[in-house]
């Protein structure tokens, strides 16, 4: 009966050993995937916080412009009030000058520029 269970024992031996080889492969692929899925995850964030900075740096970009477009804006509509302010001096001492009304066109020139 010895040798029965000598040989019960190895098989027993036997199959606990695949049993464990079997178990740990499974336990390394599992990490294998895990750490890749990791790698995955971590690039991916990095990839949208570098698109995050970019998107703020045209943020900037696009306020910058805005602003300077707003400055030349003022300063086009300040450039356009001095030389209608100018026009209107120029059509006023025109009519003292000439002894004339001035046309219905300057005169409307110069009751919006009173306004």
């Amino acid at each position: 009966m010895d040798g029965k269970e000598d040989n019960k024992s190895n098989a027993d031996n036997s199959n606990a050993s695949v049993v464990d080889k079997n178990l740990n492969d499974s336990f390394k692929s599992v990490q294998l995937l895990l750490q890749t899925m990791q790698d995955k995850f971590q690039s991916m964030s990095d990839e949208i916080v570098h698109r995050m900075d970019e998107m703020g740096h045209r943020i900037n970009d696009l306020e910058q412009n805005i602003s300077d477009l707003m400055q030349q804006a003022d300063m086009i509509e300040n450039s356009n009030e001095i030389s209608d302010s100018q026009q209107q001096q120029s059509n006023k001492s025109q009519t003292i000058d000439d002894g004339q009304k001035p046309t219905d066109q300057q005169q409307q020139q110069i009751e919006e520029h009173n306004i």
